[in-house]
């Protein structure tokens, strides 16, 4: 029942020559579908027509091409399927399925005979032949911890820091080198991977300098077809390869994020402005002004996520891709000729081109996008994933609930709840047709797939490999919980998983060179030891204690004020928040301090001014000294003080936050204004409760007189007097930070994915030894629920406070003892709430204290959490999923 389509193909096999055949016995034992049927008969129709365009163009067996050719094109048009009539079956799938190889062969002979579109024949080209006649399915063994992938080859990183790579090989791009790397990136035919020690190695095809790595240290690397940019320690960009649009003249600057689109590239910089450079002939190049949390970039556009939330688009502008909606978001992603936005309300916006419906983002609520060519999809709520646009068969993809999606050219592929894969769309090499097992991850290309399992081990399948992949992989065990490992933002500090590389390691000892810098305006009038001391035993104690004994600070101070040669005031620069701030203070305090100060070995470096003029701090960025670079910075107290001089203030505290940025953690609190708070009715008062040291914080009313607010003065006289508190710090490290710095292991963490499960939980102020610190719930790739017990010790436990007239009381940290549900998406940067306490929609407010107390519960994305029970040692909670019996 092939019908005018498939006789046709199969009488053009036989009049150009002899071609392998090769039959997908797996499909042909499958149930047949009318959808079957129909997929494949539109491939053939598709595949036909580029058929014949290659025969009238070449002037080849142009006989056999319907209504013959007119001006080097067939005359009749596209070729269109026939409609099938009659019942599905095995065979027909499998008639079909060896029409589809014979095909895929025979246009493979042509590219290569008349030297077309040779880089996608598996394999490439050997004296006008292919070299090889089918796709193979070879897929790597072993572990891994990282995998890219160009055109037609891969390459991963086991999990002891080699690499590994296979596909095709004609340029030696699956000729991977000796030593340890800790991430890689790969481009049509070459790979570019980062060494242990910083350095970049690059292999394989060089015919535009694209594998002739620079010298210098670098913790990033992005490649494009014929080029490759990497981040360096200093946090400035350089890019190789093709230069026909001065793609690899990266300009000056410090940069956090890159993106490459067709033919230029765009950077995010350090203080959250874009700089793009490259082919401009549509403006694309031209980014705006402003402060930016993300880029994305396309074929002929780009578009940015402003720190308000809003997204702006510029470049070629046809359809309108570039006017994005006035609306608020908190993802974006570029198709060719459109753009779609996860707004803060969960659902999707799309804009731009929409000639095959990419546009036309469907309604409901969303936790993820993605989008590729002329085609989007979304992943519901309800875990459920809906595509629009041309996908083949774009808007019936699979039934099921998924965590992930992936999309590329016109295929697309899911990760179900039952960590299987299930895919889409374009099936023309096989792209589609994902094997069994279950995955943690999925990443797709235009020819071919790749998951990785949960044991660690990598599959992929369609036009994959070509040469054998290389023996000698290493069994390991596998620790983590891998669905509970979501993927942080690139480069920078993070939420999720890994770390940035330029962090140094959460465990052993970090020595940390601290150096005092004053200012001819702002002279400090107290010695360096007596402001040593304002800050750095708390924080030394604080992350000490917080990591269980696993981290040692080792301050080492130069105990004298440097004096900077000019006013403070020619160092202003505006602060993230958009505070005026001190900036570039650290170069000054190095390059003061170099002659007589040996920075060898330092891990981080902290640059302090007298907090008798100044308040607050930072952290980022790298300096260079005589002895090298030293790499991250922090910098205490650099907001003036107005009014000042003050009493020196201690700054412990803000130490210890700067310094967990400095290992990769990020701001949990927001630094726009959608925490501003209305006014509390009467009757009521706002009450703050900010928990963990990063600024996961969140607003209710209360009762001016609730219990849990109160805290007693005592006096002298044995008086006592009863006072309410309004702003409470529970200070404790967030289990989920600990997660991420490695101070709690896979035997602390219990990993949830069954429907119901029952969990007893330490105090995370304990050190949980052989018992459950944290219970997470993963929801995507990048998204998580965390539940944890929070009780009144340690850093939780409140302070003890004196007055001069020796009236005392105890400053409550927590109100109440209880459990704490939150939410985590490592997708978000810092600054944009990556967390927020459950019931929190955006703006903080939530409608009680967010610790539940026994018998309480809280429901989140599905997940119901109730707090059972309490005993002096463990808090059990019950986690069911909705629909679960």
């Amino acid at each position: 029942m092939l019908g005018r389509v498939g006789l046709v193909l199969i009488a053009a096999v036989l009049a150009f020559s002899a071609v392998a055949v090769i039959a997908d016995p797996v499909a042909a034992q499958q149930p047949a579908t009318q959808a079957d049927i129909a997929v494949r008969d539109n491939l053939i129709a598709q595949q036909e027509s580029l058929l014949n365009t290659y025969r009238c163009r070449f002037d080849i067996d142009t006989h056999i091409v319907p209504g013959g050719c007119t001006d080097a094109r067939p005359s009749q048009g596209p070729t269109e399927p026939d409609p099938f009539e009659g019942v599905p079956t095995p065979a027909e799938i499998a008639v079909r399925d060896d029409l589809i190889a014979q095909q895929e062969s025979l246009l493979n002979t042509y590219r290569c005979r008349f030297d077309i579109d040779t880089h996608i024949v598996p394999g490439g080209c050997t004296d006008g032949t292919p070299a090889t006649t089918g796709p193979s399915n070879q897929t790597p063994s072993g572990l891994y911890t990282a995998v890219a992938a160009g055109v037609q080859h891969a390459c991963a990183i086991r999990t002891d820091r080699t690499i590994s790579c296979w596909g095709d090989n004609e340029s030696g791009q699956a000729s991977a080198p000796d030593g340890q790397f800790t991430a890689l990136a790969a481009g049509e035919q070459h790979v570019c991977a980062i060494r242990a020690d910083q350095t970049i190695t690059c292999w394989g095809d060089n015919s535009f300098q694209q594998a002739s790595a620079p010298t210098g240290q670098f913790t990033a690397i992005s490649a494009g077809p014929w080029q490759t940019c990497g981040l360096r320690t200093d946090a400035t960009i350089t890019c190789w390869g093709t230069n026909s649009s001065s793609l690899s003249r990266a300009p000056d600057g410090q940069f956090t994020a890159v993106a490459a689109g067709s033919a230029f590239v765009c950077a995010l910089r350090t203080d959250a402005g874009i700089t793009c450079w490259g082919n401009n002939e549509d403006g694309q190049a031209d980014a705006p002004d402003g402060q930016f949390t993300a880029i994305a970039a396309g074929v002929w556009h780009a578009c940015g996520l402003r720190a308000d939330a809003r997204v702006i688009c510029w470049g070629f502008d046809v359809s309108d891709r570039n006017n994005a909606p006035a609306r608020l978001f908190t993802a974006i992603a570029v198709g060719r000729q459109h753009s779609c936005g996860l707004r803060v309300d969960g659902a999707i916006t799309c804009w731009g081109d929409n000639n095959s419906g990419q546009a036309r983002a469907p309604v409901g609520q969303f936790t993820a996008i993605a989008a590729h060519d002329n085609q989007s999809c979304g992943l519901r709520t309800d875990q459920t994933i809906i595509c629009w646009g041309n996908n083949n068969d774009p808007t019936n993809p699979p039934n099921g609930q998924f965590t992930a999606i992936a999309a590329r050219g016109k295929s697309s592929c899911g990760l179900r709840d039952d960590a299987a894969i299930a895919c889409w769309g374009n099936n023309d090499h096989g792209q589609a047709n994902p094997p069994d097992r279950q995955f943690t991850a999925i990443a797709t290309s235009h020819f071919h797939s790749c998951g990785l399992r949960t044991d660690a081990t990598i599959a992929c399948w369609s036009l994959a490999p070509v040469v054998p992949f290389p023996s000698g992989a290493q069994k390991a065990v596998q620790a983590e919980p891998a669905m509970c490992l979501p993927h942080g933002v690139p480069w920078g500090v993070t939420a999720g998983f890994p770390l940035p590389s330029w962090a140094p390691s959460a465990t052993g000892t970090i020595r940390v060179a601290v150096l005092f810098l004053d200012f001819p305006d702002a002279p400090a009038t107290h010695s360096t030891h007596d402001e040593a001391a304002l800050g750095l035993p708390w924080a030394e104690t604080y992350l000490e204690t917080v990591s269980f004994g696993q981290l040692n600070i080792e301050f080492v101070p130069l105990h004298k004020w440097l004096r900077a040669e000019d006013s403070y005031t020619n160092h202003l620069g505006e602060s993230a928040l958009g505070q005026p701030t001190l900036r570039d203070v650290d170069k000054v305090a190095v390059r003061l301090a170099d002659p007589e100060f040996d920075f060898t070995g330092y891990d981080v470096l902290m640059v302090v001014m007298p907090s008798s003029h100044f308040v607050s701090a930072d952290a980022g960025g790298s300096v260079g000294t005589q002895e090298g670079t030293v790499s991250p910075t922090s910098r205490i107290n650099i907001s003036h003080v107005d009014d000042g001089p003050q009493e020196p203030t201690p700054w412990g505290r803000s130490a210890a936050h700067e310094l967990a940025h400095n290992l990769g953690l990020l701001d949990m609190y927001p630094y726009d204004d959608s925490h501003m708070l209305p006014d509390s009715p009467v009757g009521k008062a706002w009450t703050q409760i900010t928990l963990g040291i990063m600024g996961l914080r969140a607003y209710f009313l209360a009762n001016p007189r609730d219990r849990r607010l109160a805290h007693v003065w005592h006096f002298p006289s044995g008086h006592t007097s009863t006072d309410y508190r309004y702003f409470f710090s529970a200070s404790e490290m967030l289990a989920w930070s600990r997660w991420q710095l490695g101070w709690l292991n896979a035997s602390h963490i219990r990993c949830v994915t069954a429907p119901e499960v029952i969990v007893d939980l330490r105090p995370i102020a304990t050190k949980p030894g052989d018992g459950i610190a944290m219970a997470a719930i993963p929801l995507s790739d990048t998204e998580v629920i965390v539940v944890e017990s929070r009780r009144k010790t340690g850093y939780d436990a409140g302070r003890f406070y004196r007055t001069p007239d020796g009236v005392t009381t105890t400053l409550p940290a927590l109100p109440i003892e209880g459990v704490l549900v939150y939410t985590v998406n490592a997708a978000i940067g810092s600054g944009n709430l990556p967390a927020k306490v459950a019931g929190d929609p955006g703006d903080g407010q939530v409608d009680d204290l967010p610790i539940l107390t026994p018998g309480q519960s809280v429901t989140v994305r599905g997940y119901t959490i109730t707090f059972q029970a309490a005993t002096p040692d463990v808090h059990t909670v019950a986690i069911t999923k909705a629909g679960a019996s």
